[in-house]
């Protein structure tokens, strides 16, 4: 009897570990950026949905998006949607007019006085083709490689790369990530017209 009670005990012990390793589903969490740089002649708009409206030089475009956390973090995962322009834009204004190459996405970590620290990205995979390896150009660090997004089409309203960090990035609200974009430098690219970013977080200080 106390054999079976013994194995009854272990067996629940194991069940409650098992259950407590099943990770929960992701949950991706659109994040308005506090910041918005550009390196090159450029405008943006946050729009409603958190996503940005980007306007300005159509030959060339590099942009920095910086973003704030309000709460002790890790940061394992970043998810960045490219969409097509919102018809405010322009009605008649076409969804992609060039072929459309994201050549680099750099992540970097700024602390409170304003130093910058270089971070890397360890994979990047287009959520809607997880079979194709080219969209890891974007994360190579060289500047004549890049990813060509494909053409918006009506059953194909965004294009969503999952960015992974190596190991996770720890935020304790005195940082912020910053995560520059480049596209378009040649008469037949066209540049990214709207983005959104959003984050999968895990707080450093659940309650119990």
């Amino acid at each position: 009897m106390r054999l079976l009670f013994f194995i009854i005990a272990v067996l629940l012990s194991a069940l409650g570990i098992a259950q407590e390793q099943v990770a929960e589903p992701a949950k991706w969490i659109p994040t308005r950026p506090d910041k918005i740089v550009f390196r090159s002649l450029g405008t943006a708009q946050i729009l409603d949905d958190r996503s940005v409206q980007l306007g300005g030089d159509t030959r060339w475009q590099e942009f920095t998006l910086y973003f704030k956390s309000q709460k002790p973090n890790q940061l394992r995962e970043i998810l960045v949607e490219l969409l097509p322009p919102t018809p405010s834009v322009g009605p008649n204004r076409p969804r992609q007019r060039k072929r459309l190459v994201l050549f680099d996405i750099k992540p970097e970590l700024e602390n409170r006085t304003d130093q910058m620290t270089s971070l890397e990205f360890s994979d990047c995979v287009d959520l809607g083709n997880t079979e194709d390896g080219s969209p890891a150009n974007c994360i190579d660090s060289l500047t004549d490689t890049g990813w060509t997004v494909p053409a918006f089409t009506q059953s194909v309203q965004s294009h969503q790369l999952a960015l992974r960090f190596e190991k996770p990035v720890t935020l304790d609200g005195k940082h912020r990530i910053a995560l520059t974009f480049d596209s378009g430098g040649s008469p037949d690219l066209d540049v990214l017209s709207r983005i959104r970013v959003s984050f999968v977080e895990t707080n450093h200080n659940k309650s119990k």
